[in-house]
């Protein structure tokens, strides 16, 4: 009995928070896709000059130079001001487990750091992202809507299936 309430414990602190409500079915959007990775992202709130997204990342990883590479998933919270085209990184971690909704009651996030903007660069992920997002451009992104744990296998599995094909020309 006590493995288990131990085991839960750990599992239930490994869980990420996230700032933004991601709860629910979701359309995301892909940004970019390829072989080596995708980035979907989802809009999540928006004001005048502003928009918050968040972005979830599946990337073909290794953990040193010539390493065997492993599929790794993860969030990031960013904050897109449009009319000075920046975006600043607000918060990020693992997706899996989902991250759970942060409260007031978990005190300050430990993955939020002071945001720094920097400018959007051109021919980037973030600038497709911000293009749709800021400009409701971009209006051929594919989408896959679903909840977090949904959307998480759809890019593992897209991911995969394009890696697959890549290899096999």
């Amino acid at each position: 009995m006590i493995e288990v309430i131990a085991a839960v414990t750990i599992f239930a602190a490994a869980q990420d928070v996230i700032g933004a409500d991601v709860s629910g079915s979701r359309r995301w959007r892909v940004a970019l896709e390829g072989s080596g990775g995708a980035i979907a992202f989802l809009a999540t709130t928006r004001t005048a000059d502003t928009r918050e997204v968040v972005l979830m990342t599946t990337a073909w990883l290794a953990d040193r130079p010539g390493g065997t590479a492993v599929l790794s998933q993860r969030f990031f919270e960013h904050t897109i001001d449009c009319a000075a085209l920046t975006q600043a990184q607000t918060g990020f971690g693992r997706t899996d487990p989902p991250p759970r909704r942060w409260t007031p009651a978990d005190g300050p996030p430990l993955s939020r750091q002071v945001p720094v903007p920097a400018p959007v660069q051109p021919n980037t992920a973030m600038a497709i992202i911000a293009e749709a997002v800021c400009r409701d451009g971009a209006p051929d992104l594919i989408e896959i809507e679903g909840e977090w744990p949904e959307v998480s296998r759809a890019l593992r599995q897209r991911v995969e299936a394009s890696r697959a094909a890549a290899a096999e020309q």
